[in-house]
């Protein structure tokens, strides 16, 4: 009983104390600190004949509290039938060394729309001169924490949104049955108080841009490396702010950002797409290693009916 309330305890801190550095940064964790919660529970119900209505609890408190983003913020609607928009997003991290790879990457996945974070001047560089030069293309500065977008079709009103101590935002739009403001966007990380601080600055910065500077009556696409797992609360708040839905929602999703050998495992699904209610993500893939410390994420986007 005690070891469960503990586990209660411990949930709900996490699930609700968006406003504590510490308990917001452990969500980037958060499968591995319930399962770390829920073992002790398992192994008393597994070693007593009492023990096993909390055991059975812890497990479906575990499964619950861990699909809960995807079962609240997931894509709804269903597919007009009309063409798949396929989008990338990708912090291709800004010393990455193996162009070559990424580009073979791309050719295979063939994308419409890539969102890029880290895009700094060597990768600029080697834009020019491959196929992606064709592309249309939003680009921020060339310095580190650059952001870029880059579309096959036309990209109008295209800009990259900067403000003292934020960080950029890249916006355009594309025609996909009707005008789809898209957006590449990279917080800051949460490496300490400060730039958590800074990282929700960030969030608030885009959330109001996203909301102001996109164009009236146009769905909103969302891709980047967010710094934010589905659990913190301002993952949700970010949501809520221009109504947006989770697209490569998972019930367990897949770590996108990986820590260091041996620990990659430890990583955390912080790089996101989301979209306005008119679109649909489906076939959501997280993809190969390819010289950064993140893997790219890829979806196919469609309309919803009545979208």
């Amino acid at each position: 009983m005690i070891l469960l309330a503990v586990f209660l305890a411990v949930q709900t801190a996490l699930s609700f104390g968006g406003a504590v550095y510490l308990l917001d940064a452990a969500n980037h964790f958060r499968p591995w600190i319930t399962f770390a919660l829920a073992i002790p529970i398992l192994a008393l119900a597994l070693a007593t004949r009492r023990g096993w209505p909390y055991g059975l609890a812890s497990a479906a408190l575990s499964l619950a509290i861990l699909s809960a983003p995807a079962l609240l913020y997931a894509t709804r609607g269903t597919g007009a039938g009309g063409p798949a928009l396929t989008v990338v997003s990708f912090n291709i991290l800004n010393t990455n060394p193996r162009a070559q790879a990424l580009a073979r990457w791309l050719d295979a996945v063939e994308p419409d729309v890539i969102a890029i974070q880290e895009g700094a001047a060597a990768w600029r560089a080697w834009v020019e001169t491959s196929p992606l030069s064709d592309f249309h293309r939003v680009a921020g500065s060339s310095a580190r924490q650059g952001v870029e977008l880059l579309a096959q079709m036309p990209l109008t009103d295209g800009r990259v949104l900067e403000a003292p101590q934020r960080r950029p935002v890249a916006m355009g739009v594309v025609d996909f049955g009707g005008p789809v403001c898209v957006v590449s966007i990279h917080p800051n990380t949460i490496r300490d108080a400060s730039l958590w601080r800074a990282r929700n600055a960030d969030l608030a910065t885009a959330a109001h841009w996203i909301g102001s500077q996109c164009p009236p009556g146009a769905e909103k696409l969302v891709m980047g490396d967010w710094n934010t797992a589905p659990w913190s609360p301002h993952f949700s708040a970010f949501l809520r702010a221009n109504g947006l839905r989770w697209g490569n929602a998972a019930l367990l999703p897949a770590a996108t950002r990986e820590l260091a050998a041996p620990f990659g495992w430890l990583g955390a699904p912080i790089d996101q797409i989301a979209m306005t209610s008119g679109l649909r993500a489906q076939r959501c893939r997280r993809g190969p290693a390819l010289g950064s410390d993140h893997r790219p994420i890829t979806c196919e986007i469609v309309r919803t009916r009545g979208g």
